[in-house]
């Protein structure tokens, strides 16, 4: 018994093909926060599909740089698509405050 794909009648996917996968990257690479669902419109295929083609193909997954909300701008608020190579996004760290120090004496 073979446990391996044999090929299936009916016909083969056409929306994972690389004319799809290469307008998809190119809108991606444009504006990177964009969601799913926006760039689906605009290549003109399913969500699923095109999700598929950037987590498979693309090898692209979800990003935040989320650490203190208040000190982020909008832009970096937002979560981005990054590559499998790509560098993680900057955080934006608190900055220490003064430490100021407090003595307390009783005398008895």
């Amino acid at each position: 018994m073979s446990v391996g794909e044999d090929p299936r009648p009916g016909r083969p996917s056409t929306l994972t093909n690389a004319d799809h996968v290469e307008r998809g990257h190119a809108v991606i690479c444009g504006n990177r926060p964009l969601s799913v669902q926006e760039v689906a419109d605009e290549v003109s295929i399913s969500i699923g599909f095109f999700h598929q083609i950037l987590t498979e193909k693309l090898q692209m997954r979800r990003v935040s740089a989320k650490f203190v909300p208040r000190l982020l701008t909008d832009v970096q608020k937002s979560s981005q698509w990054m590559g499998k190579g790509s560098p993680r996004p900057k955080k934006v760290r608190m900055s220490r405050s003064k430490i100021r120090v407090l003595l307390v004496v009783f005398f008895d």
